[in-house]
């Protein structure tokens, strides 16, 4: 857990998607990845479900940082674990496409049989 979520628990105030984001891409960006994924498992502890909507987030954040085997290696690690949706899938094809790898994201989008 972060300082601040530390501080934002103490003091009773509950993090939102926006909050999350912004916790997760400082530390992609920061080419701490692995304490990204770390801190995206422990989500409950800070008062956020680790849900569909805190994947993506996290997906978006690599992708945008260019960490895309990373946000591979995540997605077959949470298949079954988490309910993939739409915005899933768009960040998936977005980020593959940004670094030319869209036939890629065809063979993710194949081996699901919900797309």
């Amino acid at each position: 857990m972060t300082q601040v979520s530390l501080i934002m628990k103490k003091n009773g105030v509950k993090p939102n998607s926006e909050t999350l984001e912004i916790l997760l891409d400082s530390y992609v960006r920061s080419r701490q990845v692995q304490k990204a994924i770390d801190l995206f498992k422990s989500l409950e502890d800070i008062g956020i479900n680790c849900d569909t909507k805190a994947f993506n987030i996290l997906l978006h954040c690599l992708y945008r940082r260019s960490h895309v085997r990373v946000a591979c290696s995540l997605l077959n690690s949470m298949e079954g674990k988490i309910q993939f949706n739409l915005v899933t899938f768009n960040e998936i094809i977005g980020g593959w496409a940004k670094y030319d790898m869209v036939d890629n994201s065809g063979e993710i989008l194949d081996g699901n049989d919900d797309a």
